[in-house]
This record gives C-alpha cells, sequence and structure tokens, in this order.
C-alpha cells in the first residue's frame, strides 16, 4: 500500500478510508487545505501521498471526505450517454489549438494550453496554475502560476511524473486573483 502514512497519530478516518482502497491520486487537495496537520511526499514506488503529521478534527475530516476524488465522488447520467469506459458525458469533440507554438508544445493538439491562455486574454481569470518541469529534479515536477502566454507554454506538454497542483489551494484561495 502506497498511502498515506501518519508521522505522529492515527490516520483520520477519511484518509484510513482512501489508504484502505489504496485510492489516492496524489493531487494534494487535502494538505492543501489543512497543511499545518497534512503534507504530500513522495511514497514508494513514486507516488505523491499524503503525510499527516497532527490530528484531523471531525470537521476536518469531513471536509477532506467531501472534497477528496477518492471518496463519495457520484456523478448520475441523468438522461447523458453513461458507456462503463468513460462515465456520463454531454458531448466529445475533436480540436486542437490554432496557435502553432501552442499546438505543437501542448499535449493533444495544446487543446488545453489554448483554453488556459484565452481565459487569461478574455480576463475570465489572472493565473492559471499548471504542472511544469522541476528545473532541479528532471523527472519530477512543480506547480507553476502562468499569468501570460510565455508561462503557459513554458508549461505545456505532458508530465509523466507525479505532481501535486491543490497542494497550496488555501493559499492560493486567499490570494485574491481567480485561477484557472
Amino acid at each position: 500500500m502506497t498511502m498515506p502514512l501518519s508521522a505522529t497519530a492515527e490516520l483520520s478516518p477519511a484518509l484510513a478510508r482512501v489508504a484502505r482502497g489504496d485510492l489516492c491520486a496524489g493531487c494534494g487537495a487535502c494538505a492543501g487545505l489543512y497543511p499545518d496537520k497534512l503534507t504530500m511526499k513522495m511514497a514508494a514506488p513514486g507516488f505523491l501521498r499524503p503525510v499527516q503529521t497532527a490530528a484531523l478534527t471531525g470537521d476536518e475530516d469531513a471536509v477532506i471526505a467531501r472534497i477528496c476524488p477518492a471518496l463519495g465522488q457520484v456523478v448520475a447520467a441523468e438522461g447523458r450517454p453513461d458507456p462503463v469506459l468513460w462515465g456520463p458525458y454531454v458531448a466529445m469533440q475533436t480540436g486542437w489549438a490554432t496557435d502553432g507554438d501552442l499546438r505543437f508544445a501542448g499535449a493533444s493538439g495544446g487543446a488545453l494550453s489554448m483554453l488556459a491562455l484565452h481565459l487569461l486574454e478574455a480576463g475570465v481569470v489572472d493565473a492559471v496554475v499548471q504542472i511544469a518541469a522541476d528545473p532541479d529534479q528532471p523527472i519530477g515536477n512543480v506547480t507553476v502560476i502562468s499569468t501570460d502566454k510565455a508561462g503557459i507554454l513554458a508549461a505545456a506538454g505532458s508530465r509523466y511524473a507525479p505532481s501535486a497542483p491543490l497542494e497550496r489551494v488555501a493559499a492560493l484561495m486567499a490570494d485574491g486573483r481567480r485561477f484557472a
């Protein structure tokens, strides 16, 4: 089992449920909300997992149970197509970035990178949270905040290594900017 570790006390009930099923995605949302009690660490065989360093209150544990992608996620088809492989969806489309730089630097034709740039340029968001290559560890990742095309382009492309994009979510929410 790769998840999670406890540095001090007994795991919270929510984290214990995730650990029993080995369900952690390594997103960092739990550590992002309670950075004084949880931190993300690399665990064998190479996945980011939360380490609990202090006891969580019942209310904090309930929040984790609500936001953790491994717990309590229910998606009702509600009349939409619901194939076993994909789950419910509204529509599937084919697309790619029309900007050549983004199209060929980004994954899947740069579609997400182009959408991120559009959100910035249209003033819908002030910044974009992205995963980029760690300059100090070539096979590692870091979370970066991009505010222009150069930043989006620098972080474009698939990253096949663990990342915790939500590990700083509380700080980002307190920042006052609008993020994508």
